[in-house]
């Protein structure tokens, strides 16, 4: 795949990831709007948990708490888990770089992206990429 086909695919997939996750849990308008504006802004560098209460305008001291008991995981690790598993997709489908994966998915530096990856998936994405050729070649 050239560079021009794989960056169309994964702007294709990540519109498709968000539109996926755009209907989550719509009983809680708070939280419908927190996720909605995540999946928004979900590969944008600086995203945190301060951020999106910002760009959703909900100003609830609480709305952390019930996210984590509608979604299961607190804000900062549902972007965190959404971000590494496009990464995952992209490391087995592409051959983008892991450099220009971690920026595309908002993180600032390589380096925190590679140990956020091996922290929730248990290898780096370098190893996982490799493991998952190998795993596809049989």
């Amino acid at each position: 795949m050239d560079r021009f086909a794989q960056d169309r695919w994964l702007d294709n997939n990540l519109l498709s990831i968000k539109e996926q996750l755009a209907s989550v849990h719509p009983q809680n308008r708070e939280v419908d709007k927190i996720l909605t504006t995540i999946h928004t802004h979900l590969f944008e560098e600086g995203l945190n948990v301060v951020r999106v209460k910002e760009l959703s305008g909900i100003r609830t001291n609480n709305i952390s708490c019930r996210f984590k008991r509608l979604t299961g995981l607190g804000i900062h690790h549902y972007i965190e888990n959404k971000r590494l598993e496009t990464a995952k997709l992209l490391l087995t489908h592409t051959k983008i770089t892991v450099g220009d994966i971690s920026f595309k998915l908002g993180y600032s530096y390589q380096e925190s992206f590679t140990r956020a990856f091996k922290r929730v998936i248990g290898h780096s994405p370098a190893r996982f990429r490799e493991i998952s050729s190998t795993k596809s070649n049989c």
